[in-house]
Order: structure tokens, then C-alpha cells, then sequence
């Protein structure tokens, strides 16, 4: 429940902090290695050289244009609405943005 994660969080926290810190080291380098087996490297170049193409598309020059004229909310309803992404959604729909705590 949301109520219990900060305690959660900070019990967590303190368990992490009695690991070794040369254990912590190889158990990045894993982590690392892994993400780098499963292509991290390549993903992080294409990335960037697809969101260049993407933002010069006539649906990319779109988008900017009734951001800047409509505003980003506008600009959003038109690019995710037709989809039924949960942002166009009722307000009973959508997930909480923010607890009660």
C-alpha cells in the first residue's frame, strides 16, 4: 500500500548500506555488462539519430506547431487520443498522479 512505502523504502535503504562496497562494484560491472549484451550501446546511438529523423517528419513539424500555437496538452490530445492512451482518459480512469500522504 502507498501508506507503507516511504517506510519500505527507507528499510530497504538501510539493508543496501550494509553491503560491501567492493560487492557493490562487481554487482554494477554485472548489471553493466548486461545491459551492454543486450544492446544498451547501440540503443543509446540510434536513439538520438531516430528522434532527429522523427521531429523532422510533416507528424513531428505537426506536433511542434500546435505545442506551440495550442499548447503541449493540445498537441498530446491530438498525437495520443486517437489511440486511447490512459491520459485522454475520464478522471475516475487515470492513474493518481500524486498520494495523499
Amino acid at each position: 500500500p502507498l501508506e507503507e512505502l516511504d517506510g519500505a523504502v527507507d528499510a530497504l535503504a538501510a539493508k543496501l548500506t550494509e553491503i560491501p562496497t567492493t560487492q557493490l562494484a562487481v554487482m554494477k560491472l554485472i548489471v553493466n555488462q548486461k545491459f551492454d549484451n543486450m544492446g544498451l550501446q547501440s540503443t543509446q546511438t540510434l536513439g538520438p539519430i531516430l528522434d532527429g529523423i522523427m521531429r523532422n517528419t510533416p507528424e513531428g513539424r505537426e506536433f511542434v506547431r500546435v505545442a506551440r500555437d495550442q499548447g503541449v496538452g493540445e498537441a498530446v490530445r491530438r498525437r495520443d487520443g486517437p489511440h486511447g492512451d490512459y491520459s485522454q482518459a475520464p478522471k475516475g480512469a487515470k492513474p493518481r498522479l500524486k498520494s495523499n500522504l
